[in-house]
């Protein structure tokens, strides 16, 4: 009797072990602004169906990230979150849909694509919402995907708001990152970056974290290749891949980060990445 009652209390565990309730890692976790809610370091990004791997998704998932962003406009994104993402998961995840800002869409045309985007992902609300390609203020003027998502928040349909500030030739990223971060009534930021600019960000981050709301990186490794004292450091570090160190590296940079989006299109970079997201005793990656 207790071998047969040892025997099922092991595969009850690598049940859980196996639905990622339980892992074996502690990924690093922080505090999306004044949300009141903690997401893991990573969080990961859907894009094109054909282009995202199961098992890349569920190993991200299995190791603790826990901020997922899909989107409307990008072609089979919700679905492929619709297919993959179990109950479990959904419960203990921030599910997020990444829309278009149009000056010319109505308040009531988003609200529509909205109610489409829930049964497109199967689920009665959505945690996050972000309004993406804000290049200039006056977009910020044109209120009616704001009034949307506030009339929707209301609701109890969307729980946060965050903004994408874009890079653009007509206006410079510091006045709309002042206009947004001070000005706006969203719970997170959503900020590109890779080795090159985060430096020049860093400050923003900070003062969204000073302000109370959450942010949310996203960028591209390739594009942090091409710093090359930052490529020579990291070489010098056997320990941590490069995939890993990047990664390490933004964590490092400041502790108001949130979280930083990484693509699931192949596993052995999400594993990589989870590496650079590990708790460890040693965070000093460059020894700086």
């Amino acid at each position: 009797m207790k071998s047969l009652t040892k025997v099922l209390f092991l595969s009850l565990l690598m049940i859980i072990i196996s639905n990622g309730i339980l892992s074996a890692d502690e990924m690093i976790m922080r505090r999306l602004g004044n949300t009141g809610k903690k997401v893991g370091i990573l969080g990961i990004n859907i894009g094109t169906y054909e282009l995202n791997d199961k098992s890349a998704f569920k190993k991200a998932l299995r190791e603790g990230a826990t901020f997922i962003n899909s989107s409307p406009f990008v072609d089979g994104s919700e679905k492929f979150v619709a297919e993959n993402l179990t109950p479990a998961y959904r419960e203990r995840c921030l599910l997020t849909t990444h829309w278009k800002l149009d000056l010319n869409a109505s308040e009531d045309s988003y609200i529509r694509q909205f109610s489409s985007s829930l049964k497109n992902l199967s689920v009665d609300f959505i945690d996050c919402v972000i309004v993406d390609d804000i290049k200039e203020t006056r977009y910020l003027q044109k209120n009616d995907i704001f009034n949307a998502f506030y009339k929707l928040r209301k609701q109890g349909k969307v729980k946060y708001i965050g903004a994408h500030v874009k890079k653009t030739e007509k206006e410079s990223i510091s006045k709309l990152l002042k206009y947004v971060i001070k000005r706006c009534d969203y719970d997170f930021i959503v900020f590109d970056y890779n080795t090159s600019n985060f430096n020049e960000i860093k400050n923003y981050i900070d003062l969204c974290g000073q302000l109370g709301k959450g942010v949310i990186v996203v960028g591209t490794l390739e594009d942090s290749l091409k710093n090359e004292e930052l490529a020579r450091r990291i070489a010098g570090r056997k320990k941590l891949s490069l995939d890993s160190a990047l990664i390490r590296w933004a964590v490092n940079s400041t502790s108001w980060l949130s979280s930083i989006l990484i693509p699931v299109n192949d596993p052995k970079v999400v594993e990589s990445a989870v590496e650079g997201a590990i708790e460890e005793e040693d965070t000093n990656v460059f020894g700086l």
